[in-house]
């Protein structure tokens, strides 16, 4: 066929398409894409009744789906992540309990249900899940024995500074009666505040970077031996009435002090005084007591580096001396005679010493304070649960 030919019959072939009215074109249309997907697949439908005139229109009943409670487990995510949910369930809360010995390892059963509901045939999913009690998802605490009973333990907030109960026998801190028994210097460091706790510890890295661990370690021992020698030179001037010579190292304490002690009317009647309390159950070492003013008064002795001009300076200084108040109390040569306090701070300097007197009414206010420090270490004594010392 030649070229000419070619272009007549297209001419007249395009032509014939435009004389076409709309409603061929469609068809031609649906007729070559039958040549190419094949024929229209049709359901058979039922042609609709006619009600008649005198019959009620009613409505299609369309099949009940029973109603499930909305859960969790019933959202389009639970099915998307699938098995995986076990894996983060059992990460998330099922650590708790694992590491409870006493308790089994928490994993919940789940069980999927398929049914074909007759009247809408549309298959159906039923979900079971099993979880157990929220009981078994609180961690169980472990309690640890103690020296005090449940309802000695609840009665410590309503001790009186005056106890009844009194050591008839000497006290031997370093007996195995006693070796369980914690000091008051103890219950005060497990107790004190977040703000004391976290001061002291920015106080011990800085002096750390200063001086090194080994440097640190030198400096806690000194500040310990010097303590302990001013202490000591304390209790032999009672005993010999000798001072402290210029070149001893504590002969600077001494001369801050030397005020107070002219203030003693009689010798002191008890140094460095071992003290129990047979019912709170602790322990510790009363710096002094004597007659000052001709008033029978427990005294504490500080030494520091620093000023103290106020008694909240001190820090638990005063929860110290009530604390060994309690205890003096229990001795039968002491019970109720110590009618005030008094807290004496020694400058390294030789400036001199500040003194803070306790009269009935602070003594009582602070041993109150005493008896909540104390309750407080018995119960986290008991759960496990005491700060790591600083």
């Amino acid at each position: 066929m030649s070229l000419h030919m070619f272009s007549s019959i297209r001419q007249k072939s395009t032509s014939a398409v435009k004389t076409l009215s709309k409603a061929d074109r469609i068809k031609l249309l649906n007729s070559t894409s039958k040549c190419l997907y094949g024929p229209v697949i049709k359901s058979k439908s039922k042609a609709p009744t006619r009600l008649k005139r005198d019959e009620p229109h009613q409505p299609v009943e369309k099949p009940e789906i029973p109603a499930t409670p909305e859960t969790n487990f019933s959202s389009e995510m639970f099915w998307v992540i699938g098995n995986k949910w076990n894996q983060m369930f059992e990460k998330n809360v099922g650590s708790v309990a694992k590491k409870q010995e006493t308790e089994p390892t928490f994993k919940p059963k789940i069980r999927i249900f398929k049914s074909i509901d007759k009247a809408s045939h549309v298959l159906k999913k039923s979900l079971e899940v099993e979880v157990p009690n929220s009981h078994t998802l609180e961690p169980t605490i472990v309690q640890k024995p103690i020296l005090l009973s449940d309802e000695e333990l609840k009665n410590v907030l309503k001790h009186p500074l005056l106890t009844n109960a009194l050591t008839r026998t000497p006290i031997d801190l370093r007996s195995s009666e006693l070796r369980n028994v914690p000091s008051v210097g103890k219950v005060l460091q497990y107790t004190m505040s977040e703000s004391a706790r976290a001061a002291l510890m920015n106080w011990k890295l800085s002096k750390i970077r200063e001086l090194g661990e080994q440097g640190f370690a030198e400096l806690q021992l000194a500040n310990l031996n010097a303590g302990t020698t001013f202490h000591a030179s304390i209790q032999e001037y009672f005993r010999t009435n000798e001072i402290p010579i210029e070149s001893s190292p504590v002969y600077k304490l001494w001369e801050s002090v030397r005020g107070v002690l002219e203030t003693f009317t009689a010798m002191p009647e008890a140094v460095e005084q071992s003290v129990f309390h047979p019912t709170l159950k602790y322990k510790g070492i009363s710096d002094c007591v004597s007659q000052v003013n001709n008033e029978m008064t427990i005294i504490e002795w500080k030494r520091s580096g620093r000023s103290k001009p106020t008694l909240e300076a001190t820090y638990d200084a005063p929860v110290q001396l009530c604390a060994y108040l309690g205890a003096l109390n229990a001795i039968p040569e002491f019970q109720g005679r110590i009618k005030q306090g008094m807290i004496v701070v020694a400058y390294e300097n030789g400036k001199k010493a500040d003194v803070y007197k306790m009269n009935e009414v602070m003594l009582r206010k602070y041993w109150r304070v005493w008896l909540i420090r104390l309750h407080e270490f018995w119960i986290r004594s008991r759960d496990g649960t005491l700060p790591a010392p600083i």
